[in-house]
């Protein structure tokens, strides 16, 4: 909303001004509600205030003595309020001023206004839209009401009062409104007499201006030297982006308010944007826990701390390494280095593909767990479920008058509600296309609008796709094959590649989503199967958990003798292809259940020890020698 050489004023304006002489009515849409900002001598800018603020500015330099406004709320009121227009309204409109707002006395003042002599005045009716209730089905009065006011626009004529020179003009009615949908169709093809105008959304270089304007309110401004000034002006101009005008000056109050200098404006447009001015990001704690967790991974398994997530995920050093590599870029805010200074978009992006069993899910958590602090902002979608068209709605929220609509999206009302957050895809590949959608633009621009029109911003969240494309197949019976094989069978670099391949395959092929592929990039981290050593681990942690659960519960100690030991191995050992789940479920059908079983004839005393000697199979079913 800015000029260009020669006039201060933006192009709406300057269009609305040279047309005084031609139309008589303007329609005026799309950033109504935002301020202006010009361009001011010696290239300074200047707030012009609201739009009706610009408006009675141009209307002023061009001998208009008073701008009456109309609401269907308030009523007609001047604008501004000061003795001279007002005194120049009260002489054209004498009692018409006064009264209740209904819209039966509005012609009559249109016809006085446009038919005005002695004085040049103009109207505007604010948020015309809101006149009537349906701009194509009205009402007998709401009809004769626009027929009225089409009327005047069609016979009143331009003049030139008295000792004016130059193009005669009109006295205006101009209406503001969100949309030119809004009015009939009918009305808005008057032709000339009625033109329609846009305020647009702000460009870069109107927030440029209009964070030159407001720089010098931040309370470090003095501090800093001509070029730190210019570098920051275009940072705020560049990370409101998307952004009103009206924003920018809000984000100026909100740093005011919460000592946030000119240097920290990324730190104020991100708290505007997600409703929390502090910054978990910028915290040193998690800066050290994620030092601690890349530190850790140099050292042998064994040697590790263990609060570390390689204790908790075991078997995928390489798949923890690079999860960390995108937190890292993300606590240095790094993410997106290497595209535009102000690219906008999740905090982090995550496909993790793989076995099932692996640890992709359990990663997640513990990835919550490190950067929040809380596994309850940990969200997790199973994609399957949004596999039917019209499974968007449940995501962002039904459109009005449908089946929903006052619940919200399930997505956007967790971001909504938890901004800084994990959001974790499962089976992404199951989606319906039109969620896929969704999901390039949320990995393109970092928001998404919902059913009710709202925007929710996802650049403080980290999002996780999780998928088994490349490692199953189905057969021409449907049964499901493993093509990818563990080691030795296959190498690790083989079964990361054929699964590569399987996923482009997938996305650019039968998804048709190739640009969606390209937004991962290199995100993608292919988890190892898991082997004997990491199985290992994976079940002696297994095991200490039956035991703290048998000592919490029932007060005593839980003992495995090496020879139960060893038969529990070779059963949750021999078969790695489905990973810790099929330990867990080894651990559960040969341990627990049989121990369930003998807890409940034998309670152990509080304080004892209870010794599992031996497990016999017997069928399905196992059982323990215990004393």
């Amino acid at each position: 909303m800015t000029s260009v050489a020669g006039d201060l004023d933006p192009a709406w304006l300057r269009e609305v001004d040279a047309s005084l002489g031609v139309s008589s009515q303007f329609v005026l849409g799309g950033n109504t509600d935002d301020l202006v900002i010009a361009l001011g001598p010696e290239g300074r800018s200047v707030r012009r205030g609201g739009v009706v603020d610009a408006l009675w500015h141009r209307l002023r330099r061009r001998g208009f003595d008073f701008l009456v406004l109309y609401d269907i709320s308030e009523g007609l009121r001047v604008h501004p309020a000061e003795p001279g227009p007002e005194a120049a309204a009260a002489a054209v409109l004498g009692d018409s001023l006064e009264g209740d707002p209904s819209l039966d006395r509005l012609p009559a003042v249109i016809r006085s206004i446009a038919a005005a002599r002695g004085s040049r005045g103009a109207l505007i009716v604010e948020r015309a839209g809101r006149l009537v209730l349906r701009p194509d089905a009205l009402t007998p009065g709401e009809h004769a009401f626009f027929a009225a006011a089409a009327r005047v626009a069609q016979t009143c004529d331009p003049y030139l009062a008295e000792g004016e020179q130059g193009v005669p003009l009109f006295n205006p009615v101009i209406w503001v409104v969100e949309r030119e949908l809004e009015l009939p169709d009918w009305f808005l093809g008057l032709g000339d007499r009625l033109r329609t105008a846009t305020v647009p959304r702000p460009e870069f270089d109107d927030r440029e201006r209009m964070a030159r304007w407001l720089a010098p309110v931040f309370g470090d401004y003095a501090e800093l030297d001509d070029d730190e000034r210019e570098n920051l002006v275009l940072r705020f101009a560049g990370n409101a982006q998307d952004m009103t005008l009206a924003d920018m000056e809000s984000i100026m109050r909100l740093a005011k308010d919460g000592g946030l200098g000119l240097r920290e404006v990324e730190d104020a447009v991100r708290g505007y944007r997600v409703g929390v001015l502090e910054n978990p990001w910028k915290q040193a704690s998690l800066r050290a826990r994620v030092e601690t967790e890349i530190v850790s991974l140099e050292r042998p398994p064994e040697e590790r701390p263990e609060e570390t997530i390689t204790q908790r995920v075991m078997g995928q050093d390489d798949a923890v390494r690079r999860s960390l590599d995108i937190l890292a870029r993300s606590v240095t805010n790094l993410t997106a280095a290497h595209r535009s200074p102000h690219s906008v978009g999740p905090r982090g992006v995550l496909f993790f593909a793989g076995p099932t069993g692996v640890g992709k899910t359990e990663l997640a958590k513990a990835l919550t767990e490190l950067v929040f602090g809380d596994s309850s902002a940990y969200t997790r979608f199973d994609m399957s479920e949004f596999a039917e068209q019209g499974s968007d709605a449940r995501l962002i929220g039904a459109p009005p008058g449908y089946i929903g609509f006052d619940a919200g999206g399930e997505l956007t009302n967790a971001i909504r509600e938890r901004a800084f957050s994990l959001i974790l895809f499962d089976e992404i590949e199951k989606a319906h296309n039109l969620i896929l959608d969704k999901f390039l633009q949320v990995l393109e621009d970092g928001r998404l609008t919902d059913g009710r029109g709202r925007t929710v911003i996802f650049t403080e969240a980290i999002l996780v796709f999780t998928s088994n494309l490349g490692i199953y197949r189905k057969t021409a019976d449907g049964a499901r094959e493993q093509v990818v094989k563990p080691p030795p069978e296959m190498s690790r670099e083989e079964a990361e590649g054929r699964v590569l391949i399987e996923i482009k395959r997938v996305f650019v092929e039968e998804l048709g989503r190739p640009e969606l592929l390209n937004r991962l990039g290199n995100n993608i981290v292919v988890f190892d199967f898991i082997d004997r050593a990491a199985g290992d681990r994976i079940l002696t942690l297994l095991l200490e958990n039956v035991g703290r659960r048998v000592e919490r519960e029932h007060r005593a100690r839980l003992v495995i003798a090496p020879a139960a030991r060893r038969e529990l191995a070779e059963l949750a050992l021999s078969d790695l292809s489905n990973g810790g789940r099929g330990i867990g479920s080894a651990v559960e059908q040969a341990l627990v259940n049989p121990l369930a079983r003998h807890l409940i004839g034998n309670p152990p005393a509080a304080g004892g020890t209870l010794t599992i000697a031996a497990i016999h199979r017997r069928g399905r079913l196992f059982d323990l020698d215990c004393e």
